[in-house]
């Protein structure tokens, strides 16, 4: 019975090392071990000869949810807790199973769905990465902002609950620094935004003042009045614009062609890496830090690449497009959405700052806007 008993476990031990040897060499050639996680499907065909041939493919239901939450995250405007409440009501669910059914995404599954690197075309088993065979639903770029966001906000969260297109705008005349939103409750219940001084708590601003963000919103919309910008000035300043452009895009030719050398190098680098892994010849915590820097160095070349490879025609033309709704700037403004507020802000204006003391309000501008004229009439603009 001993004798037995030691072959039966040795029996197992071998099982279970073949199996995970097995596992290891699918991974290893890109194949995916076990279940697909969700947004794919595991699917079984059979060749001609009747031969069974599992793949995984995308479901149709599920995988297009999840391009748009990689994509929707990676903007910055979105919580997770947001995110999966716009995903259930999408109509995303988990996978049924065998004995359960399908169930609402939670935040924390949501979260653990945005940092697997499957869906940006790798496979992962026992920590270590393959370059997988199926079809990724997102490009490596997005999938690099969203681990960004996520790295950045604990949690994978950030509080938004005093969010406001001019934060990071409007700043504070007095100390420069930048205003935030702060909310008071009245004890009737009714609750009124400010945007008070950055400083203000540790009493080393003179502005102790808060302003209201109805007032704020007025006098920079009043500000964008001040903004001409003559025939003459659109002429020059699309002629310095396109030019520079023209200028950038040569030199991107190059960079491109660096950063397809590098991108090379460092896809060699990790293939010597796993090698000398599967040889024993690195630690495992040494090959883990060693496979985690070389995945970060291809997230940077793959930012940088999509940024150098952007159409030089595409560009010129919303260098144009911007320039013919800045021959009316306020109309524009007053008429936009707070998101494309936000955005004419930041391109615009470097920082405008104010003060609740008095209507002053100073201003200064983005190149190449910087040259454009204000109306000399507007009270205590630069």
């Amino acid at each position: 019975m001993g004798i037995m008993a030691s072959i039966a476990e040795f029996y197992s031990q071998n099982l279970a090392t073949e199996v995970m040897k097995g596992m290891r060499q699918k991974a290893s050639n890109g194949g995916t071990p076990g279940r697909a996680p969700l947004g794919y499907l595991n699917e079984r065909r059979f060749d001609d000869d009747g031969r069974e041939i599992r793949t995984i493919v995308i479901d149709p239901d599920r995988g297009p949810h999840i391009t748009w939450a990689f994509r929707a995250y990676a903007s910055g405007e979105w919580s997770i807790t947001r995110l999966a409440a716009v995903l259930n009501d999408r109509g995303m669910t988990t996978k049924p199973g065998p004995n359960t059914q399908a169930q609402p995404l939670t935040a924390r599954s949501v979260h653990h769905l945005l940092r697997n690197a499957y869906y940006q075309g790798t496979v992962t088993f026992n920590g270590v990465e393959h370059p997988g065979r199926h079809e990724p639903l997102i490009d490596p770029v997005t999938w690099a902002a969203v681990q960004d966001m996520l790295a950045a906000h604990r949690n994978g969260e950030r509080s938004r609950v005093h969010d406001h297109y001019l934060k990071g705008t409007v700043f504070c005349f007095e100390c420069g620094r930048r205003l935030i939103v702060q909310s008071t409750q009245t004890k009737s219940g009714r609750v009124y935004d400010y945007f008070v001084c950055h400083r203000r708590r540790d009493s080393t601003c003179t502005q102790r003042k808060a302003l209201h963000i109805a007032i704020v919103e007025q006098r920079v919309e009043d500000l964008y009045r001040s903004i001409q910008l003559s025939p003459q000035q659109r002429k020059r300043v699309e002629q310095v614009a396109l030019a520079s452009l023209r200028r950038r895009q040569t030199i991107n030719v190059e960079r491109l062609d660096s950063l397809a050398e590098q991108a090379t190098a460092v896809e060699t680098n990790r293939t010597k890496l796993l090698n000398a892994y599967y040889a024993e010849a690195l630690p495992r915590d040494l090959f883990l830090a060693e496979q985690r820097r070389l995945t970060a160095e291809r997230a940077r070349l793959d930012r940088e690449r999509r940024r150098t490879e952007t159409d030089r025609a595409s560009l010129e033309a919303q260098v144009r497009d911007a320039l013919d709704l800045l021959e009316d700037a306020h109309a524009t403004y007053a008429s936009a959405s707070a998101t494309v507020r936000k955005q004419l802000n930041r391109t615009i204006f470097a920082g405008v700052f104010l003060s609740p003391e008095s209507p002053q309000i100073r201003s200064e501008l983005n190149e190449p806007f910087a040259g454009f004229t204000t109306d000399p009439g507007a009270s205590g603009n630069d």
